[in-house]
């Protein structure tokens, strides 16, 4: 390998388009099992960063990413 060459790190995304979404759920699946450490030996929807819900509103299921977690700290502020 070329040590000049840049490193670039490849990030995963799953995308769904929520118009086609029939709440299979396969998404999450996906999702926590490349989250799983080692990667891929367990699935755990309940580890994964996506999540689908059912809108009984309007009858749809919408997948739902995961935010950044912020924690209170003691003053009651939240920090990143």
């Amino acid at each position: 390998m070329d040590s000049n060459r840049k490193k670039t790190k490849i990030v995963k995304e799953i995308r769904v388009d929520a118009k086609k979404c029939v709440g299979c759920k396969a998404c999450e699946i996906a999702c926590s099992a490349f989250h799983a450490v080692p990667k891929f030996s367990s699935v755990n929807t309940a580890r994964s960063r996506i999540m689908v819900v059912m809108d009984e509103m309007r009858d749809v299921f919408v997948p739902v990413r995961a935010a950044r977690i912020r924690k209170p700290n003691v003053m009651g502020e939240t920090v990143t």
